[in-house]
């Protein structure tokens, strides 16, 4: 058998003796030769005449006769002993001349090297070391493209590169990043019916004895499940068949953690854990096997909540939150910043995850649920307490930074201000940085049962309003989450000053009007806008009955309501029936405090018709007595 030179460059051609095109000419006589040795010879002389002119490779791509490079593919499964080293240098051949192509534009997805692929996987176990290696970045090339992660999202594929992470976990650092792309498109539409079955079966794969394997492996396995998770829906990964691998992964994590790991592994331990929090819950991360609980001692459910764990869970995040917000005001320009806003917002989710399960939580419980004892409780909420104090001054920094340029300047609230170039870290700015979503999410939660912060939070109102209209230009929806943290806060004298001199009233007013325009009709209605339509009553209503007076300009949501309301379209529940209850009560609660001269007639009239409507259907209206006394 022919033994040719290594893809390395032509060796014995020297590109002087001729123009770049007679070189090409002749490379592409070669090509079409019908004989072996010559399209051996041509294979040669493509690195010299592609390192001149790299734009040749699709012509040199093209005029390649792929039935050839495939048959150097498969030499290897057809040779014998005594043909070895021959046959090497053939299927390394074969390899090195489509991971030289690949490079080039637009070649790693064309349609030729597509169908190189069942013989390129199903070759891969003849495959020397060096040849494995050239293959999987050849892999990894194909993969990022969509056309060529759409080749790949096949069962069988897919198997195969598992194989190789479980039985050669040598390779398993190049064939976790293909696998990170070819799952997200094998969960497309185009892929469902198989789609949950096969990346549940990947996943339990990879996620079984993850606390057994080297290090190494591990730390690649994490790197994968970070991103992984993030990138799949949540629908793929969280039925009650995924909990079993789940646990797996989690029995690895808690070793991580528990071996106090470096910032990076910390931080995608915390993505992974706030990622199945968000699924399952708080509690579902931390029900583990009873030998593995150090309270499980006589346990006789099949897992047992770990509490030493979930406590330094909990911990370790907000002790990263107080840590890093001390200085993350000078890292905002740099390369770094995203990584570490990336860690900060799923630690902000864990805290979210832990407060939502301790508000939802009876305090009587049965055994196997929570075992958060008194000290405990008192321990995590002064550590998140601290954590949220620091992040109410690292707001107030960041929003001044970014809006005023330095303390004591105020720019005009008519004017559009622009953000500071350094501290626009992501497209969108502030308003859209991962990180300020997740805290502004977490502390809206928070103040609802920390009454001690409520008057700090006054300070930074603004923040809250200025997030509330920005949030919209940039695709992220902040009204729900501030007005969960106004509706307490307005309530304390300061916050209730900054919120009314800051344009407060105005802004909740002009959205609520808006919102009962458009929800006049149960058809027209949408349940979201709703939600944060009864918040925004309900932040107003908490306003006025904490002053004094009433000033003109605020009736004007009484005179939308009575012009919007329709009974006749309202049942006795749902959450449209619910909204114009509230709207209804904060209308009846103005008239009934504004000056008489200020109030007309005919409204007033119209808003005791609306409430005794909605009484009628079983909706309680507050303040509707206090009108009808007025």
């Amino acid at each position: 058998m022919l033994k040719v030179p290594r893809f390395t460059g032509a060796r014995n051609y020297d590109p002087s003796m001729s123009t770049n095109a007679n070189d090409l000419q002749q490379c592409l006589t070669l090509l079409k030769a019908s004989d072996d040795t010559s399209k051996f010879v041509a294979l040669t002389i493509i690195p010299a005449i592609l390192s001149r002119d790299p734009s040749l490779a699709p012509v040199c791509w093209a005029a390649l006769t792929h039935s050839f490079i495939d048959r150097l593919l498969r030499t290897k499964s057809r040779t014998t002993a005594d043909e070895q080293n021959a046959v090497n240098d053939l299927h390394e051949l074969a390899v090195m001349i489509l991971h030289s192509f690949a490079t080039y534009q637009g070649l790693a997805e064309d349609g030729h090297m597509l169908a190189h692929l069942p013989t390129i996987l199903k070759t891969l176990r003849f495959s020397n070391p060096t040849t494995t290696k050239l293959t999987f970045e050849l892999l990894q090339r194909i993969s990022s493209t969509r056309t060529g992660a759409s080749s790949l999202a096949k069962a069988e594929y897919i198997n195969v590169l598992v194989r190789v992470v479980t039985d050669h976990t040598e390779y398993t650092s190049l064939v976790l990043p293909i696998l990170q792309l070819v799952l997200p498109d094998a969960a497309s539409s185009r892929f469902t019916s198989t789609s949950t079955s096969v990346i549940d079966n990947v996943l339990a794969t990879l996620a079984t004895d993850f606390k057994s394997r080297a290090e190494d492996v591990q730390l690649c396995l994490l790197d994968f499940f970070c991103n992984i998770l993030t990138a799949l829906p949540s629908t793929l990964w969280m039925s009650d068949e995924s909990l079993s691998w789940q646990r797996e992964l989690i029995l690895g994590l808690r070793q991580l953690t528990l071996n106090k790991q470096g910032t990076k592994v910390r931080g995608q331990v915390s993505q992974i854990l706030a990622a199945v929090m968000n699924v399952h819950g708080f509690a579902s991360v931390f029900h583990l096997p009873p030998s593995t609980a150090p309270a499980a001692s006589e346990q006789q459910s099949s897992t047992v909540f770990d509490t030493k764990f979930a406590m330094l869970v909990v911990n370790l995040a907000a002790v990263d939150i107080r840590a890093t917000l001390t200085d993350l005001m000078k890292e905002l320009a740099s390369p770094e910043y995203q990584f570490t806003a990336t860690r900060l917002a799923a630690d902000y989710d864990i805290l979210v995850a832990v407060i939502s399960y301790l508000i939802t939580t009876p305090d009587e419980v049965g055994v196997g649920c929570s075992s958060f004892e008194p000290s405990d409780l008192l321990k995590l909420q002064k550590a998140i307490t601290d954590a949220f104090s620091e992040t109410m001054d690292f707001l107030r920094e960041r929003w001044d930074a970014a809006r005023v340029g330095a303390l004591g300047l105020r720019g005009d609230d008519d004017g559009a201000l622009p953000a500071l170039g350094w501290d626009i870290s992501s497209e969108g700015g502030i308003a859209r940085d991962v990180m300020i979503v997740s805290a502004v999410r977490a502390l809206s939660l928070w103040l609802q049962e920390d009454e001690g912060l409520r008057q700090t939070a006054g300070g930074i109102v603004d923040v809250f309003l200025g997030l509330f209209k920005e949030g919209a230009s940039v695709g992220i929806d902040y009204r729900g989450w501030v007005m969960s943290a106004l509706q307490w806060v307005v309530c304390e004298t300061n916050g209730r000053e900054v919120f009314l001199n800051e344009g407060g009233w105005a802004l909740l007013s002009a959205d609520l009007r808006k919102q009962a325009a458009s929800g006049s009709s149960a058809a027209s209605s949408d349940d979201a806008d709703l939600q944060v339509g009864i918040l925004e009553a309900r932040v107003l209503l908490n306003v006025l009955e904490n002053v004094d007076s009433v000033r003109k300009s605020w009736l004007d949501i009484a005179q939308t309501t009575g012009r919007y309301f329709n009974a006749a379209t309202l049942s006795g529940s749902g959450v449209a029936c619910q909204f114009w209850a509230e709207l209804t009560s904060l209308s009846c609660a103005l008239l009934a405090k504004a000056p008489t001269e200020d109030v007309n007639g005919s409204l007033r009239r119209k808003l005791v018709v609306n409430g005794e409507a909605l009484t009628e259907i079983g909706v309680h209206v507050d303040y509707l007595p206090d009108l009808k006394l007025s």
